[in-house]
């Protein structure tokens, strides 16, 4: 579908999801002014639940709103996966903590399930230059990644060029939110010299070459 009526449907989505998040907390905070703390099982399970429902979806629009919903999108539903896949079970000494662990788990599978089929649309054919930079980016892939304090970096060659493609560190917000950084073409190297350059990845071939970037940490 087009970019504004995914705009639309997620957020609907995520207006309910927030507001439900919002009421929740409302009749938690009502009914402690007036009735003991145990006697509040069942409404402190729903504020729990309604806020690791609503969680994914405010990350999804300051996601959009930095990245465009495409990807946007792609991102938070990357993070939502890595989430469910790579962090195991936490069984914690507070019940309370224990609790809103698997609160958080399932409002990561809801919010899968919601997105589910939601799929943007791409932008307009890309120019002979934007393929050149795409195949780089997906070989990057494959390349051999190298630590420096700049970030990984790897080198492949292409178009009759050795492309210098890094995936810098990470960045943090305001709110001090490690804000994952794009990965880039640095520069080209041929038989003409070498030639700085300064060229994005989008999200999903971001995502791709993180993926990647781990695996060699990891293999090390």
């Amino acid at each position: 579908m087009d970019a504004a009526t995914a705009l639309k449907r997620l957020t609907y989505y995520a207006e309910i999801r927030i507001e439900d998040d919002e009421k929740a907390r409302r009749e938690l905070a009502a009914a402690l002014a007036n009735e003991p703390a145990t006697e509040l099982s069942a409404q402190i399970e729903s504020a729990l639940t309604a806020s690791a429902i609503a969680k994914p979806w405010r990350q999804l629009m300051k996601r959009m709103e930095r990245y465009g919903v495409r990807d946007g999108l792609i991102l938070e539903q990357g993070n939502a996966v890595d989430s469910l896949l790579s962090h195991g079970m936490t069984m914690s000494t507070s019940p309370v903590r224990t609790a809103a662990w698997f609160a958080e788990q399932e409002g990561l599978r809801r919010f899968l399930s919601d997105i589910d089929g939601i799929e943007v649309d791409e932008d307009e054919p890309a120019s002979d230059d934007a393929r050149i930079h795409n195949a780089v980016f997906a070989s990057a892939v494959h390349g051999t990644w190298k630590e420096t304090n700049l970030g990984a970096i790897t080198e492949v060659n292409g178009a009759g060029y050795t492309w210098t493609v890094n995936l810098p560190h990470s960045e943090r917000d305001d709110q001090g939110q490690k804000i994952p950084a794009k990965a880039r073409i640095t520069g080209r190297s041929g038989f003409g010299g070498d030639e700085f350059l300064d060229i994005e990845a989008t999200v999903t071939q971001t995502v791709a070459i993180v993926d990647a970037v781990m695996a060699t940490r990891r293999n090390r």
